[in-house]
């Protein structure tokens, strides 16, 4: 619950969808496009860079992926970039890479039941493997050295030492969520030679390590990573240690429990770490540095750090509505921001010699694009342009509105609306869930809908990570009943405005804004109709499915089926399941494991038989297409869009790219 749940282009999954919608609608050169409306092609168009990592010098490597929809799948290249230069594409491999420090060769994990390590040239070939496939054994991760001579990864192969899970069969580790599909106690690291002439294995303890995948510190010398009990994500013996890479002597660093990151500095003499204040899992992260905290004047959550060559850092912050880059000294000067409150930035890296830095953001009105500077902030450069000819509409720029909360605070959202909105304008409310973020990073979903005509309000309730200490610590005990407060006062700003119709009201949350969703419609029918996309319904199946368990214990303490079970139940949407009249669409993935669909049916079928309108669309695969590929993502948009369209809102009757036929759904 830590990313905002807007949709971005990640990964290659579910190419069958879109070949069977061109089976059914007839493919097509050119469709007709309606002027001046966002089309679902000018949202897959849209370029995304996925990869960003230092190589030596000034220089940076960056991965570009595109949707290409005739071939139903995306296309990566990748390049490097350094002083005034952008290098032409290297070959990129079919699956994900990281390049070595000399940016010749391409490291590949290939994850799967029998997975491999293998590094390949970037001007093509056949890979080199590494490491080959053990059957029922798993790589998860793997780092190069410094100087790419080492590859350091994490082996799992308490499978394979399990001659019972051949069968299918293990003990279910007690602390694991039932959708744990396997045994995870022998997690160990391990590091192979470049050339593959040496491996050996450095960690033969009784812990399982590489929860977070291991980093090399800067000289070489050691690795730095997470070691634990169960290798679970609720396991309170984690520890943050750092391995000697030539003999496995393991050292826990001081001051990381329930740190989200650790890093030292280059001499690896100086100790950075995220961790939540006080060691308290629903506080604020700040960025602390031998003990001292850099970043709590803010009172702002950090996101990222890195080191400078100067022995200063620079830290990602969710600085309100948009993630901002500070740079942090121990000299007890204040955090300086490098880059302003009108730009969201996605992901950034230090250069290899710690003086300059690289960035991927985008903003209210512009895609993401890289971008470097200098360690001051000045001497900006645009180094992309992957989305300066999109042909699509002018995006419109949203607004601000912000309106009281609790405790005195100021709460704010994001508001667009298209140029001739009135009083007659239809309203989408596209709420996320809790610990979520509305940020101004470009939105291409709701510019979709604002240019057919919608207004889209997007607002940060209460626990939101774009507020404060006080914003995670308000949900303790109280998931959505608080925030159901804020989002309505919310609305009534943005009706204030005048820009929107109160008769035709639209309710739209994807992910664990879902579950923010389906609590809505159980305590209000001012929505037309509604749409809960891959939230969970209850917190009692919550807990015992899914593998965000922890989140549940995090804010309603341990043991909370006995302790707290009364009042999961009360934070449960399905609990008012009998008040619901609004039209609602579920939409859930068969093998999701941090939302199952159990978590998610009940609530559906309960539905059915009151004879409530309602839908559910179940999509294959273990990850929501949500955060997943374009032709599902796009397919999503036009699913949201007509169900809207049957109750009231704007009909939208158009094909998916590369079909001539509009796609019909049927309704309940």
């Amino acid at each position: 619950m830590t990313h905002h749940a807007r949709w971005r282009p990640l990964r290659r999954f579910g190419s069958l969808v879109l070949a069977a919608l061109a089976i059914t609608c007839g493919i097509t050169l050119a469709p007709a496009y309606a002027a001046g409306s966002w089309q679902l092609a000018d949202v897959a168009r849209i370029a995304a860079i996925t990869q960003l990592q230092a190589l030596p010098g000034d220089r940076f490597a960056f991965t570009v992926e595109r949707a290409n929809l005739n071939s139903a799948r995306y296309e990566t290249s990748s390049w490097w970039v350094g002083g005034a230069d952008t290098v032409p594409p290297m070959a990129a491999p079919e699956d994900d890479g990281t390049l070595s420090p000399d940016g010749r060769q391409w490291l590949i994990v290939q994850i799967s039941i029998d997975s491999s390590l293998a590094v390949k040239s970037v001007n093509g070939g056949k890979p080199k493997v590494l490491v080959s496939p053990q059957e029922f054994s798993e790589i998860f991760d793997a780092s190069w050295s410094p100087d790419g001579k080492w590859i350091a990864y994490v082996l799992d192969d308490g499978i394979q030492r399990s001659p019972a899970w051949r069968f299918g069969a293990y003990v279910l580790d007690q602390r694991a969520s039932l959708t744990e599909t396997s045994p995870r106690s022998d997690r160990h690291i391990w590091v192979v030679s470049s050339d593959g002439s040496a491996r050996h294995e450095l960690t033969l303890d009784k812990y399982t390590y590489g929860e977070s995948a291991p980093r090399w510190t800067a000289d070489g010398r050691f690795l730095i990573t997470t070691r634990s009990q169960t290798g679970l994500a609720n396991d309170t013996s984690k520890q943050w240690v750092k391995i000697d890479a030539s003999t496995g002597e393991t050292t826990v660093l001081p001051g990381s429990t329930n740190c989200t990151d650790v890093l030292t500095s280059g001499s690896g003499e100086r100790l950075a770490s995220l961790c939540p204040v006080g060691g308290d899992p629903v506080a604020r992260v700040d960025v602390m540095v031998d003990g001292v905290d850099l970043t709590g004047g803010l009172d702002l959550n950090a996101t990222g750090a890195q080191w400078l060559a100067d022995g200063s850092l620079v830290a990602s912050i969710q600085d309100g509505l948009a993630t901002r880059l500070y740079r942090l000294t121990s000299d007890g000067a204040a955090p300086y921001p490098l880059t302003p409150p009108s730009i969201h930035v996605e992901r950034f890296v230090v250069s290899a010699d710690g003086g300059a830095i690289a960035y991927v953001a985008s903003s209210e009105t512009q895609p993401s694009e890289l971008f470097t500077m200098s360690l001051d902030g000045s001497h900006v450069r645009q180094v992309t342009h992957l989305n300066d000819e999109l042909n699509a509409p002018a995006p419109v720029a949203p607004q601000v509105v912000t309106w009281s909360g609790p405790f005195g605070k100021t709460l704010s959202g994001l508001v667009f609306a298209p140029p001739d909105a009135s009083s007659t304008t239809p309203l989408i409310v596209w709420v996320v869930g809790p610990r979520d973020a509305v940020n101004i990073g470009f939105d291409a979903p709701a510019q979709y809908f604002v240019s057919h005509g919608y207004t889209v309000f997007e607002p940060n309730a209460r626990g939101s990570t774009a507020y404060g200490d006080w914003s995670g610590k308000s949900l303790v005990g109280d998931w959505v009943n608080g925030p159901q407060s804020d989002i309505e006062d919310g609305i009534g700003a943005v009706e204030r405005l005048a820009l929107v119709d109160p008769k035709r009201r639209f309710l739209l949350g994807l992910r664990d804004g879902g579950y923010t969703a389906a609590w809505l419609i159980g305590h209000t029918n001012s929505f037309a109709a509604a749409v809960s996309g891959f939230g969970f319904t209850s917190l009692p199946l919550y807990y015992a499915y899914s593998d965000h368990a922890y989140m549940v214990a995090r804010y309603f303490g341990s043991e909370p089926l006995a302790r707290a079970a009364q009042l999961l139940v009360k934070e449960s949407p399905i609990t008012y399941v009998d008040q619901v009249t609004t039209p609602t669409l579920f939409f859930a993935a068969y093998d999701d494991k941090s939302t199952p669909i159990e978590t998610i049916y009940p609530m559906y079928r309960r539905l059915v038989d009151r004879h409530v309108p309602t839908v559910l669309w179940r999509y294959g695969g273990g990850l929501s297409p949500v955060d997943q590929v374009p032709e599902e993502r796009l397919y999503i948009i036009l699913q949201i869009a007509q169900w809207f369209g049957q109750y009231g809102g704007i009909k939208i009757d158009e094909c998916m790219p590369g079909s001539a036929t509009p796609v019909q759904f049927i309704a309940p």
